[in-house]
């Protein structure tokens, strides 16, 4: 009677403990506080987040996740948080540090570093590179559904973000604000919602781009497929395509009480209604805003808006890169004319703050925060012709070492082939 007691007893105790949720205790440094967050510095401890989804935690070194790719029987890694109303409730600072060779791949939904995030958690300063992530819907490289604030992080893979529905190179789904972020990653989707940075936004994004090229079927945008927020100060160049409708070279569908505000994209533009350079269709407000890209379509096609009830405010389009003589909102412009300061200056565009930047008479405008190129020389405008006649010169000459880029930092005093490499590869990469 005594051991059929404790037995019963014990088996209680860990009944209790399962049904409490109590799950592994952290593998590594730290007690998951502010003062003292937890430190991850392999893959396993990124795996265990999982299982404390209110802690503070840390990246205390690059992480390399391709072991993930066994993980599971080819399912790869668990996203941290799911739709049971396990969120990650929790803060994340990568401080700096990237993860590598994450692989996802799964039929579920809430698919990404994270699943799902709920205030009051934070992520920021992270980099995901060379990740492979598939689900089915609201798929995201960092986050599946974002709930959370979102700040100076990336998004970087040749492998594309691939699901079936509401799918975006950083964040599925946004609900929160997403700043100093971006993806550089091609996008996928097979059905509604797909954006280069974000599927479906209903929050503010601030200084963010995207730079992959972006496929779907309707509500298609480079850098947001379906808005519903404020997007400003942020610009998309990767190609955007989709078989139905409200494709835009930066947002496809942007919807009422929202605004577009000091934004660009150059991307090229395809699909049947409703497609346009900058955005799809437009029910809201667009200021201070253009685009450059090409654009085609059968139905509702324009150079910076294919469909808009209300007015583009001081918004210019490219008649020549685009093609397109007309577009629902905007005004059109020649290349010569997108190309010179005065354009935009008479439109009450800020220079001055700044807000934008330009190399009159060679380039579009650029946004202030954009990072010039190493190699980009003779203007802000990204790395050209231009560039390589200073690089030119001052290798035959070797003076002024204004050239004198490798190895990074400083240069080593002379201007020689190491030099050309790196710029070569800014050249190519472009901006």
């Amino acid at each position: 009677m005594y051991k059929t007691n404790c037995f019963l007893l014990l088996t209680g105790i860990l009944l209790t403990l399962i049904l409490a949720g109590v799950s592994e205790a952290f593998s590594g440094a730290g007690s998951g506080t502010e003062a003292a967050p937890y430190i991850i510095t392999n893959v396993i401890q990124l795996q265990e987040m999982k299982n404390e989804l209110d802690k503070w935690y840390e990246l205390g070194n690059d992480i390399d996740a391709s072991e993930t790719s066994t993980w599971n029987s080819g399912a790869g890694f668990e996203p941290i948080g799911n739709p049971s109303a396990i969120y990650f409730l929790g803060h994340f600072d990568g401080k700096g540090h990237k993860i590598t060779n994450l692989k996802i791949n799964r039929t579920t939904n809430y698919i990404g570093l994270f699943g799902i995030s709920n205030p009051p958690s934070t992520i920021k300063n992270v980099g995901l590179e060379d990740a492979n992530i598939t689900g089915n819907w609201t798929v995201g490289g960092l986050v599946g559904q974002n709930g959370n604030v979102i700040d100076n992080s990336y998004v970087k893979s040749t492998i594309a973000i691939t699901g079936n529905k509401i799918v975006g190179g950083l964040v599925g789904i946004n609900t929160s604000i997403i700043t100093n972020s971006y993806a550089e990653i091609n996008v996928t989707n097979s059905g509604i919602y797909t954006g280069g940075l974000v599927g479906y936004n209903t929050q503010n994004i601030t200084n963010c781009y995207s730079k992959g090229n972006v496929q779907g079927v309707n509500r298609v945008g480079g850098l947001v497929g379906y808005n519903t927020g404020y997007v400003g100060v942020s610009y998309s160049t990767g190609s955007v395509s989709g078989s139905s409708d409200e494709i835009g070279g930066l947002i496809g569908f942007n919807g009422v009480t929202t605004q577009i505000n000091n934004a660009y994209a150059t991307g090229a533009v395809s699909g049947a209604k409703n497609v346009g350079g900058l955005v799809g269709r437009n029910e809201s407000i667009v200021i201070d805003s253009y685009s450059t890209g090409s654009v085609t379509g059968a139905t509702n096609v324009g150079g910076l808006a294919g469909l808009s009830t209300p007015t583009c405010y001081d918004s210019f389009w490219d008649t020549q890169t685009s093609e397109q003589p007309t577009s629902a909102c905007g005004t059109g412009k020649t290349t010569t004319e997108m190309q010179d300061v005065n354009t935009f200056l008479n439109a009450g565009w800020d220079f001055n703050t700044p807000v934008w930047k330009i190399c009159n008479g060679t380039n579009y405008p650029k946004l202030e925060w954009q990072e010039s190129l190493t190699g980009d020389f003779a203007c802000p405008d990204g790395v050209d012709i231009y560039d390589l006649a200073i690089f030119i010169d001052q290798w035959l000459l070797q003076g002024g070492y204004i050239a004198d880029i490798a190895p990074a930092p400083g240069g080593d005093g002379i201007v020689n082939m190491l030099d050309f490499a790196v710029f070569a590869e800014n050249w190519l990469a472009g901006q």
